[in-house]
């Protein structure tokens, strides 16, 4: 089959953002809606090609570096480097490539037939190429973009608020239709048809529906990333699936074996964003349940979701990044890790099949649900929602929070449990107080009750103390630096900072240490310990008490005797 009959036909070679194991380890892979070959960025940032070639457009990728995306038109090839300027190389009738050297402060391009576009960081859209039909004036109108694609005779590109802008020629609609989309994340321009998905990870579609193109993107649901070919489309599912529809006369959705979505996807900035607008991190690849996601820039940004996300596994390397799942879920096939230094806040459902491991700061937003196989706590974990895991705190590890715990929660090693929000009430079920382990109690008034005037814990199920007395659980008294509220040293107290309805095993008052030196009322040489009571344990403090009447008397009456000189 010779060009001229691809060129007609407007057959697609695989648009994918994906990794090609044989060829890449990478960041990116790029072709456009008449590339007939692939390029493909390798981990070093340099760039391999393979497929048609007639003009160098995929062999002519050496010299090229520090390269973060490609993109690939008829017979030329586009590529952004990390200091935001475009190279291009291949077939230049049109000027589609030595257009592309005035362009600066790139974040994006797209290869369309036989025009460009370039994403400027201002939000601006740079055109270069054919001017037959406006795809290349009507881009100096565009304000607010955050994403652009180069169709065959038209452009499109995404605006902030989820709305599009799209020009050029428009002769099956491939234009016009673009008004009515909301909501949307990103954009793909094919032939004579466009494509944007929707937050919600449905796939709107409109223009020339010849091979089911357009219509067969209505049935889609949970996706994360789009491509239009010139006439047949590919999707990615959160679930790492791809799925293909559209003309497939040449074989150009047959997707080869040895195709594999990437094992690790990085935020790209440090900013707010919708997680499936950005999902395509470090040049086009998608994040799903194949995938590990990596947060580590440094700055406060929150991510919210407009739909279900997965991924294999989720790595929160720096920073302080929220989840704003609200009603969505991130589903985690593997584990969690929260770095030293780190926040992250979870503000929804996240369900891990692994561990979560916690050396920075995790926190459980209130009426949130984690869960996870296990949870090793070595920072701080504030939960004021519902934890569903084992729980092992130790080293210089903190749990801290009003919520509730339905597995083990064992502290070892250092490990603290300061219940309650300074102060008030943890629960949880089954719990261990370790050789080392201490439990922070905070109190502001000497009566009132557990979780209202003092913190406490509460748990369903069995308290077990292997604490020893040669190594003891420490109890370390605060009173925040107030004085508590009504106590008197002259009086004894009893403070119940624990029940456990399924019993308390392996109780001795030795097993315990009781720091209060943060206690800063005046203590009347009063002291501190701790005992149970029936399935409580309780913080008791027993005053000096007063001498009697009587005994005073006795005394008063013994100072006056005379004394009886002693014999030399």
């Amino acid at each position: 089959m010779n060009r001229i009959r691809h060129l007609q036909f407007g057959i697609l070679s695989l648009v994918l953002s994906l990794v090609f194991c044989a060829e890449t380890i990478g960041q990116s892979l790029g072709s456009g809606a008449y590339s007939y070959y692939t390029l493909g960025v390798k981990s070093d940032g340099t760039v391999a090609g393979w497929g048609y070639n007639s003009h160098g457009q995929s062999s002519a990728t050496g010299g090229l570096s520090s390269i973060t995306a490609v993109s690939g038109g008829y017979q030329y090839s586009l590529a952004l480097r990390s200091d935001g300027t475009v190279a291009a190389w291949g077939n230049n009738f049109n000027g589609q490539v030595s257009g592309a050297g005035a362009v600066s402060n790139a974040t994006a391009v797209s290869a369309g037939g036989f025009h460009a576009l370039a994403l400027r960081s201002n939000g601006s859209v740079a055109a270069w190429g054919l001017n037959g039909n406006g795809q290349v004036s009507g881009a100096g109108s565009v304000s607010n973009a955050t994403a652009v694609s180069a169709g065959g005779y038209h452009s499109l590109a995404l605006r902030s608020n989820g709305t599009l802008v799209a020009w050029g020629r428009n002769n099956e609609g491939q234009v016009s239709g673009a008004g009515s989309v909301s909501n949307a994340t990103a954009v793909s321009a094919g032939r004579f048809h466009s494509l944007a998905l929707r937050s919600n990870g449905l796939v709107a579609a409109w223009g020339d529906n010849w091979a089911g193109q357009v219509s067969g993107a209505f049935s889609l649901n949970n996706v994360v990333y789009v491509a239009a070919g010139a006439i047949h489309n590919y999707a990615v599912l959160r679930n790492g699936n791809i799925t293909s529809w559209g003309a497939t006369g040449d074989g150009q959705r047959n997707t080869p074996a040895n195709f594999a979505l990437p094992t690790t996807v990085k935020w790209t900035n440090a900013t707010s964003a919708d997680y499936l607008t950005s999902h395509m991190w470090n040049g086009r690849i998608p994040s799903t349940a194949l995938s590990t996601a990596v947060f580590d820039k440094v700055g406060s940004y929150t991510v919210w979701f407009g739909n279900t996300a997965q991924a294999a596994g989720l790595n929160i390397d720096a920073g302080a990044v929220h989840f704003d799942l609200s009603f969505h879920q991130y589903l985690v096939g593997g584990n969690v890790q929260v770095a030293n230094g780190a926040l992250f806040v979870q503000g929804g459902t996240l369900t891990a099949t692994g561990n979560v491991n916690n050396a920075g700061t995790y926190i459980v937003a209130t009426g949130k649900t984690l869960v996870a196989n296990g949870f090793q706590n070595s920072g701080t974990l504030i939960n004021h929602g519902i934890i569903h895991s084992s729980l092992t705190t130790m080293g210089s590890g903190v749990v801290k929070g009003t919520g509730q715990f339905g597995g083990l929660i064992a502290i070892h090693s250092g490990g603290t449990l300061a219940p309650g929000n300074s102060v008030g009430l943890m629960t949880g079920s089954d719990a261990i107080f370790g050789e080392g382990g201490q439990f922070e109690f905070e109190i502001t008034s000497a009566t009132g009750g557990m979780g209202i005037a003092w913190d406490g814990f509460q748990i369903s199920g069995i308290l077990d103390i292997t604490a020893t007395a040669l190594n003891p659980f420490e109890i370390k008294m605060s009173s925040m630096g107030n004085p508590v509220a009504g106590f008197d040293p002259m009086l004894d107290y009893e403070w119940t900072f624990l029940t456990a309805s399924g019993g308390i095993q392996n109780f001795s008052a030795d097993k315990f240490a009781i720091d209060w030196t943060g206690f800063v009322n005046d203590l009347g040489g009063g002291t501190f310990h701790v005992s149970s009571n029936g399935n409580s344990l309780v913080i008791g403090f027993s005053s000096i008490p007063e001498p009697s009447s009587l005994l005073l008397v006795v005394l008063g009456l013994t100072a006056g005797m005379p004394r009886r000189k002693r014999r030399r």
